[in-house]
């Protein structure tokens, strides 16, 4: 999982999320499920790695 996701972040930018957008980031839906996996697993550095790849004025 942790492949797929570096991808999407690498060709994709997290998208405003807060201008009423029809569908979902994969950007952020991606960062997101990763940050649960590594949450799962104790993995808290992971965590706020990641965690550093969102932009919270974007989401809604």
């Amino acid at each position: 999982m942790l492949d797929a996701a570096d991808l999407i972040t690498e060709v994709k930018q997290q998208e405003n999320q807060t201008q009423n957008s029809k569908y979902p980031c994969p950007y952020t839906l991606a960062v997101l499920k990763v940050l649960e996996s590594l949450n799962k697993n104790n993995d808290f550095e992971e965590v706020i790695m990641w965690s550093e790849k969102i932009n919270p004025d974007y989401l809604h």
